[in-house]
């Protein structure tokens, strides 16, 4: 992100909200007895308007307004955004406090991906073929779509047809997207941090998806957050736990369910240059089909 002027408009923003929300002085059991949640020091409000000036740069950088309404879901993807940057766990809880504390709201725990990313391995055809052996029918079905479709586990239990739900509208979507696949079904998926993407089913697939639905939402909570689920397929939790127990039966090891996304990016990724795309625009087309828009986290994905 570029640097903004000292002056910027989000700086004056984020100075503003900040001070709403200082009570300098105050004792921690004055503030509990009288059930305030504000900032009691200046190093708190110095590191707290950090955290809100970054939030109110990523609004301005997707077209949304730096002055509000500030919605919950944007915190939620601004959270997503970081954990999958260099960030420890601390520094994504300490932005989650400064501004869960600043706009009054109860936000979710988004834990770090860097491990996840930086430690996961791709799955070759052939072993993720040994695996599905070991699996149930529910949970088989869904990790052939997630490898197919390079969906992280919990993505599952958000799908939509594609006229159902639309992509994020803040977001800007390249229309070369899905660029040299051939037979497939639209849909789309909601990531952990709310941004929902399309998301792009092979139709044999998508056909087997479709005797899945349900007649009716069904509700589920994975990990702390509620998921409505319009289709009987595993997900989740549940479904990771199951690929890498099911992984270390069939080939003696896991590389857990994200290495399933790191084999759809590599092969994702040749098929974009191959089919004559300068290998910059196929890294940043896959970044979007992946819901990431950094192609700092695709080459990860390539180790």
């Amino acid at each position: 992100m570029k640097n903004k002027p000292k002056n910027s408009k989000e700086k004056r923003i984020a100075n503003a909200l900040i001070v709403e929300k200082t009570a300098f002085g105050i004792s921690k059991e004055q503030a509990k007895d009288e059930h305030l949640d504000v900032i009691r020091s200046l190093n708190t409000a110095n590191k707290y308007k950090a955290h809100v000036l970054r939030f109110l740069e990523f609004l301005s950088a997707n077209r949304l307004p730096a002055s509000g309404p500030f919605h919950i879901e944007h915190m939620q993807e601004f959270l997503f955004v970081l954990s999958e940057e260099e960030h420890d766990q601390r520094y994504i809880d300490s932005s989650k406090r400064a501004l869960d504390v600043t706009f009054g709201v109860k936000l979710s725990r988004v834990e770090s991906e860097v491990p996840i990313i930086l430690k996961s391995r791709s799955y070759s055809i052939v072993e993720v073929d040994q695996v599905l052996k070991f699996q149930t029918p529910k949970n088989r079905f869904a990790t052939e779509l997630c490898f197919a479709a390079g969906l992280r586990a919990h993505e599952t239990l958000t799908l939509r047809r594609g006229e159902e739900l639309a992509p994020s509208p803040h977001r800007t979507w390249d229309k070369g997207r899905f660029t040299a696949l051939e037979n497939f079904k639209l849909y789309t998926v909601k990531g952990k941090g709310g941004l929902c993407r399309n998301v792009a089913i092979p139709s044999a697939i998508a056909e087997r998806l479709e005797k899945h639905r349900l007649a009716a939402p069904v509700k589920y909570q994975d990990r702390g957050i509620f998921y409505e689920s319009v289709y009987d397929i595993g997900g989740g939790q549940a479904l990771s736990q199951s690929f890498t127990t099911a992984s270390q039966k069939a080939l003696g090891f896991s590389n857990g369910f994200h290495g399933l996304r790191h084999a759809y990016a590599k092969k994702r990724l040749a098929d974009l240059i191959g089919s004559g795309l300068d290998t910059e625009y196929a890294m940043k087309l896959l970044s979007e089909e992946l819901g990431h828009f950094r192609v700092e986290i695709v080459l990860a994905y390539l180790r």
